[in-house]
């Protein structure tokens, strides 16, 4: 079986065999430095969620954090992307065992796991993320493993994305310690929360916190990212550093559209 990867192309072969999946051609790219763009799903509907997939962005993450989306629907979202050439990040409801299990036998290419402040704590999103003898994630892969054509799926298992947020003060002082964390792949800043931990709404404050995590992800070899909290920001957010940056999401865009369709309806009724 082929897939098509994050970039859209063939996949590129992996040199143990067979070809690059979708998280692995991301992983190449971030390890090489490029910059890639992705954008949210939060609404659990299969065919809202293979529209997104068909776009063309280099990952998408389904947030379960903060949308209402249950094991189910998360199965059937991951579904409606299995032919989309971008990488499929999920956005777990919080770091625990299960969820990110969950997550991955599913089918995802890899977690993002909020509200890491701790080594300790980015250490257990790894362990949970990774079969032994890296972590101590259950057998029981249930769909993830009959994506795999051949035997490769206990060989490459361990090849998840775990991508921890930085969200509070606390994470940004320890940036440095969750930055060397064995399995980690890179951080995404989460600014909204971080604004609250800071107790600031100053922009510059916030935007000053997230280039010091950019330039610790710099110092140890990890990808440094964020999710914006508005849209239009991408080019000013990669020239200072970051490589993973998400546009907008489902919701946003639906937002964005309706919001276009009364300025025209204002417009035509009233010109």
């Amino acid at each position: 079986m082929t897939r098509r990867t994050c970039t859209g192309r063939r996949a590129p072969e992996d040199p143990s065999g067979g070809a690059l999946g979708r998280g692995a051609c991301l992983r190449r790219r971030i390890k090489a430095g490029l910059p890639v763009v992705g954008s949210a799903l939060t609404i659990a509907e299969p065919f809202t969620t293979e529209v997104m997939g068909r776009a063309g962005f280099d990952f998408l993450m389904i947030d379960s954090e903060h949308s209402p989306i249950t094991a189910s629907e998360l199965q059937t979202m991951l579904i409606a992307l299995q032919t989309s050439a971008s990488a499929v990040l999920v956005r777990v409801t919080e770091n625990r065992h299960h969820p990110i299990m969950q997550a991955l036998d599913l089918g995802a290419d890899g977690v993002v796991v909020p509200h890491v402040d701790t080594a300790q704590e980015c250490a257990a999103a790894v362990d949970s993320a990774k079969y032994p003898p890296d972590g101590h994630r259950g057998f029981g892969p249930r769909r993830a493993k009959r994506l795999v054509a051949d035997s490769s799926y206990e060989r490459t298992a361990n090849d998840v994305l775990v991508i921890p947020m930085i969200e509070s003060v606390a994470a940004v002082e320890n940036i440095d310690q969750i930055g060397v964390t064995p399995g980690v792949d890179g951080v995404f800043v989460g600014p909204s929360d971080l604004a609250v931990s800071l107790k600031s709404g100053d922009a510059d404050v916030v935007d000053a916190q997230a280039r010091a995590v950019f330039a610790a992800c710099r110092r140890h070899g990890i990808a440094p990212g964020i999710i914006p909290n508005t849209n239009g920001d991408t080019a000013a957010w990669i020239r200072a550093g970051a490589q993973m940056v998400t546009i907008g999401s489902d919701l946003r865009f639906l937002d964005a559209g309706i919001a276009a369709a009364l300025e025209e309806r204002a417009r035509a009724l009233n010109g």
